[in-house]
């Protein structure tokens, strides 16, 4: 499955619409479905994906002083179909068999189309959902309600989420620093939001949302669909 920009394709829609509510902001997107007979990416051809079309504007991301366009997205039964997919720093990706590393991942499973794994806070194995098309790292309400004892520690600030329809702003806390272990690996975060309020998604079922921040600082990261793992290569130099 993917998110595109019909006009890029020349893709015909299937009849009818649908709703979709986007990610962190629970904001709803009309939108229609086309069938891609076939797809290249890469030396690989995927044939029958399924395409979710939506408004330019609404895969347009306002910053503020500055905005960017999505034309596509590639979803979770594309990169299920290679097996194996590994990300690398420089921006290359490699599948199926290339893309396998020896590294011991974190247990990895599936909420419907959106991978979570399973990462260790301070001697607790949480679950949280992984969206590296989020800039940073969101922590729910029920990692609020486990760690609120440390409050004292974290500071008061803004949020301001953004995805497809527009942006939410929230007021949270920040907590200064963030160690992660994920598999042999330790990642560590710095000025993560926590939300204290329940927020109407997806993310209120988990404790958090890993964005941008969680795979910055390595030089890979690995999702293994055969083994259902996830891991983070070789650290990146300072």
């Amino acid at each position: 499955m993917a998110f595109i920009d019909r006009s890029l394709l020349g893709l015909k829609p299937l009849p009818g619409t649908a709703q979709t509510m986007s990610g962190l902001t629970g904001i709803e997107n009309p939108m229609k479905i086309a069938i891609l007979q076939e797809l290249r990416m890469g030396g690989a051809t995927i044939e029958n994906v399924v395409l979710l079309i939506f408004d330019d504007a609404n895969l347009k991301i306002d910053l503020g002083k500055e905005s960017y366009q999505i034309n596509g997205i590639v979803g979770y039964p594309v990169f299920r179909a290679f097996g194996t997919v590994t990300f690398e720093k420089d921006g290359w990706f490699e599948g199926g068999e290339a893309a396998k590393r020896n590294a011991e991942g974190a247990p990895m499973y599936m909420k419907l189309l959106v991978p979570v794994i399973e990462c260790s806070v301070e001697g607790n194995e949480l679950p949280f959902s992984l969206d590296t098309g989020a800039s940073g790292t969101n922590l729910s309400l029920r990692y609020f309600d486990l760690f609120k004892g440390e409050i004292k520690n974290w500071k008061k600030g803004e949020n301001v989420t953004g995805g497809s329809g527009g942006q939410v702003k929230r007021t949270i806390y920040l907590q200064p620093e963030l160690r992660l272990q994920v598999g042999t690996r330790t990642a560590e975060l710095k000025n993560v939001s926590i939300f204290h309020e329940a927020v109407g998604t997806d993310l209120d079922e988990l404790y958090g949302n890993l964005g941008q921040d969680l795979v910055a600082g390595f030089r890979s990261f690995t999702l293994d669909f055969t083994k259902m793992r996830f891991s983070l290569g070789a650290p990146a130099a300072k």
